[in-house]
């Protein structure tokens, strides 16, 4: 999909640096050799043709910063997604190394799971700290 994007945004850029070539500028540049001419209509705004050329150019000008902002936006989301698996990775190679945080007796269970296996959960005397475990020491 971002290939895509990437592809749509050169293109895009060709047709805008086209069509700003295309303005008339104080000698009438490109634009003079394919006849929008530098004349002024009723308006002050120049020629019908230099009108229309404007409201290219800014129709293409707009479509060019939409299109870059959704490149960003795309490469954004890769980068979070490349740092989520990163963690990821890091939480699984800590488990497989026989690090870990479930099963264990020394730390008290969650009271807010629906309903805990009884074997994997530690008797509230026996977690460090508690004041029934300071209980069974004296």
């Amino acid at each position: 999909m971002e290939t895509i994007f990437s592809v749509l945004q050169v293109a895009i850029s060709v047709i805008l640096i086209f069509l700003v070539l295309m303005h008339s500028g104080k000698d009438s540049g490109l634009s003079g050799a394919f006849g929008v001419g530098s004349g002024t209509g009723p308006l002050g705004g120049g020629s019908m043709v230099e009108r229309n050329l404007n409201r290219w150019t800014v129709f293409f000008a707009v479509l060019f910063l939409l299109n870059a902002q959704q490149v960003y936006l795309q490469a954004e989301i890769q980068v979070v997604q490349a740092r989520a698996n990163r963690l990821s990775d890091t939480a699984a190679l800590f488990q497989a190394l026989g690090g870990g945080w479930w099963n264990r007796a020394d730390v008290a269970p969650n009271p807010y799971t629906p309903d805990p296996d009884p074997a994997t959960v530690a008797a509230p005397n026996t977690v460090p700290g508690t004041p029934a475990a300071k209980e069974t020491v004296q």
